[in-house]
């Protein structure tokens, strides 16, 4: 098997699903076909594996140039302000810029959760924390405001007439 399509050799995988099948592999079986007069030999096999650490280079470890959003030795992490587009995939999810509706220039690449700031919350930042009130999604600094509220207490804003009314009062 190889990835790449210089070679014609059958049959031919992408590199994602060439790093798939060789993440779980396990063991390496040969298989010879023989006629009644005929021999066949393998000669000079062996498996090396290499680890980061003080030593001889392994020079046949693929050296990988990722693209924006992409970081790792095989392009297999999601960079800072990037997240994975579907969490449930893992590593084999694209990654894709965080949106945060200007709250926060970082999220959790692999939950794709926001480090929301101004007050917001929720996994894009697209909600105003408890204790306060506004559109979080206009992007300011300025859109969430304190609720005007005893403390402990959150509140909304009635859309009809933009009022805004306590809601969970302490007793």
């Amino acid at each position: 098997l190889h990835d790449s399509t210089d070679y014609p050799w059958r049959p031919h995988v992408s590199h994602s699903d060439f790093q798939k099948l060789l993440q779980n592999l396990t063991a390496i079986k040969f298989r010879g076909t023989y006629s009644e007069r005929s021999a066949g030999f393998l000669d000079n096999v062996s498996l090396v594996t290499a680890r980061r650490a003080p030593g001889v280079p392994a020079r046949w470890v693929e050296q990988c140039t990722c693209p924006q959003g992409y970081q790792g030795q095989h392009c297999e992490q999601c960079t800072l302000g990037f997240r994975r587009a579907r969490p449930e995939l893992g590593a084999f999810s694209s990654c894709e810029p965080c949106s945060c509706n200007g709250h926060s220039d970082a999220c959790n690449p692999n939950t794709g959760a926001c480090d929301c700031q101004h007050n917001t919350a929720g996994l894009s930042c697209e909600r105003c924390k408890d204790g306060f009130y506004g559109d979080a999604t206009q992007g300011t600094s300025n859109d969430c405001q304190p609720c005007p509220c005893p403390a402990g207490a959150t509140c909304a804003i009635v859309p009809s007439t933009r009022e805004v009314v306590c809601t969970n009062c302490p007793p």
